[in-house]
């Protein structure tokens, strides 16, 4: 069994902040554009990992209704 948050610490449960920005544009009717970019800054309960890099996902769509 592993401890989630050691002793002494009172950010070890804190999983970070998170940014999302999202951008929606209908040129016509029938026709939806959309992006989204999203952004996480590790907290504390992330320090025990070796790989510490931030995660950035980024996302395109195009949308036609019928």
């Amino acid at each position: 069994m592993t401890a989630i948050d050691p002793a002494g610490t009172s950010h070890a449960r804190y999983l970070g902040n998170q940014g999302d920005i999202e951008v929606h544009w209908a040129p016509a009717r029938q026709l939806i554009a959309a992006f989204n970019l999203a952004g996480f800054k590790p907290g504390g309960f992330f320090n025990w990992l070796t790989d510490e890099r931030r995660p950035t996902v980024g996302n395109a769509g195009l949308t036609y209704r019928f």
